[in-house]
């Protein structure tokens, strides 16, 4: 996890005592085919998002001049449910 998103978690808790998981694949085995792994770790974020209660995503511009595409996705998503 990057040091960024600790620091955004700690804060977040201190201030709101709110838990603010990282949607990331990171208990996804890494002996899993690329495509299984992806499949799990969509899997995980999906369930991950259904049980908050609500989401902060960082939206800005990423490789390039626009968001990254999976958290767009992750924050429709969330807006829709």
């Amino acid at each position: 996890m990057h040091a960024r998103h600790e620091r955004v978690q700690v804060s977040v808790h201190r201030e709101h005592r709110v838990a603010l998981p990282i949607l990331t694949g990171c208990r996804v085995l890494p002996t899993l085919s690329s495509t299984d792994r992806a499949k799990r770790i969509f899997e995980e974020n999906v369930d991950r998002i259904r049980e908050a209660r609500g989401m902060l995503a960082d939206l800005r511009p990423f490789r390039g001049t626009e968001p990254d595409s999976v958290t767009v996705f992750e924050v429709g998503m969330a807006f829709a449910i």
